[in-house]
């Protein structure tokens, strides 16, 4: 199985998120799309090859939601989570508390939305 291997980047600096065109690992630098010099970043998010329920592309510092349907009270339960790459694989973290710990992201990609990332948005990170 095979998938598309990109990247993005958070400019610190100019506070955008970039595109990458190029990136060396050796160096630790990057040439974002329709730049023709290297620049640092330092924070660094893979693609992790999943789309959510719309279509868009999931990267490392997406902010997901998601939920289910509580079936004693058929209530929708909304949660957000965090994507995270590790122990060599990408993994959503719940927002806020949870007795079960870390959700798989192939188990919720299809059930959930990017409404946003950690850099932009870090207010959706509150409870």
């Amino acid at each position: 199985m095979s998938r598309e291997i990109k990247f993005r980047a958070w400019d610190k600096v100019r506070k955008e998120m970039l595109q990458i065109q190029k990136h060396s690992f050796k160096t630790n630098k990057s040439i974002p799309y329709g730049w023709n010099i290297e620049h640092e970043f330092y924070d660094l998010m893979q693609y992790t090859g999943l789309k959510d329920i719309n279509g868009k592309e999931i990267y490392e510092g997406d902010i997901l939601e998601g939920g289910y349907l509580n079936p004693l009270t058929g209530e929708f339960i909304s949660r957000k989570y965090i994507v995270e790459y590790e122990e060599g694989c990408f993994k959503c973290k719940l927002i806020g508390k949870s007795p079960y710990g870390d959700t798989w992201i192939n188990f919720i990609h299809e059930k959930s939305r990017v409404i946003g990332n950690v850099y932009e948005n870090s207010n959706l990170l509150e409870e």
